[in-house]
């Protein structure tokens, strides 16, 4: 075959998500990529920065988790001004999961939007998309990231401590005046040092 073809394999092979570098599995029989930390992905899961392609799948996913009361509506106009905070995780070309990294102030960003399709739970998606918006923190050079979130237990397992809504600054609250629940929230605020 081709050199070219041959390049693009090899891209496609090796790449990295967050600070895990993902590697394609030595067994031709397994046509799995693995993960450092030993989670075991299929050949197709690719993590990515969000495109104009994938708004309308994004907007699927948050809103069928906000139809269930698990996260905020957000409006198509909303996704579009805000497509650049996304990342993205797609299998056979289908988004799977999305979330949003969104800089609050020079010390603080919040993961938001987390949402992952339900025939995809339990496969590491969500943490694979946590780990790419800390790296992006990272990258900004933003020391904190929070989230607030009704699965206080998933940050955890991701180094993320729990701590008092009212120890965040008041400019997190903005989206709080959008919420039906603003009065009796049930959210969990996490915090996470980004080193």
């Amino acid at each position: 075959m081709g050199g070219a073809g041959q390049g693009a394999d090899a891209r496609r092979r090796t790449g990295h998500i967050g600070r895990a570098v993902v590697r394609h599995s030595p067994s031709p029989a397994d046509r799995c990529w693995k993960v450092a930390g030993g989670r075991v992905y299929s050949a197709t899961m690719n993590v990515r920065a969000a495109k104009i392609a994938d708004a309308k799948a994004i907007y699927a996913l948050i809103n069928s988790h906000a139809e269930r009361d698990r996260m905020l509506f957000r409006s198509m106009a909303d996704i579009y001004e805000n497509l650049q905070a996304f990342v993205v995780v797609e299998v056979a070309d289908s988004v799977i999961g999305c979330c949003a990294l969104e800089v609050i102030w020079s010390d603080l960003a919040e993961i938001k939007s987390l949402a992952v399709d339900d025939s995809q739970r339990e496969k590491g998606v969500g943490k694979m998309l946590v780990g790419a918006a800390l790296e992006r923190a990272r990258e900004l050079g933003v020391p904190r990231v929070f989230a607030l979130t009704l699965e206080p237990s998933f940050f955890e397992k991701l180094g993320f401590a729990i701590v008092e809504k009212e120890t965040l600054p008041m400019k997190v609250w903005s989206d709080c005046a959008k919420c039906s629940k603003q009065q009796d929230c049930d959210e969990t605020a996490v915090v996470k040092d980004v080193k």
